[in-house]
């Protein structure tokens, strides 16, 4: 766990107004997952079983988050996407 990453997704949270309770509890989830470099990538169906959400909703919660530019999604075919925090928070979320 990273807790810059953790720290990030909480400093973010308070300025985060268009992001939904479930998009902040993914962000959260995420940020608990990465590593010292910012780094995570753990399953939808993990993210949501913790999250107590279904996979597809943990889905829309990154693209959200992403299109917000909390996070940065790199797929990756056949296996987990890896997200990453970019550990400052950016000056505006769209």
């Amino acid at each position: 766990m990273s807790w810059q990453a953790v720290s990030y997704a909480v400093d973010l949270l308070d300025r985060a107004d268009d992001l939904t309770v479930a998009d902040r509890l993914v962000l959260v989830i995420l940020a608990e997952h990465a590593n010292r470099s910012g780094h995570a990538w753990p399953s939808a169906t993990s993210v949501a079983r913790r999250a107590g959400l279904h996979p597809s909703s943990v889905r829309r919660c990154v693209d959200r988050l992403e299109a917000a530019g909390a996070i940065a999604v790199d797929p990756r075919p056949g296996t987990s996407n890896r997200y990453r925090f970019p550990l400052t928070a950016p000056d505006e979320l769209s």
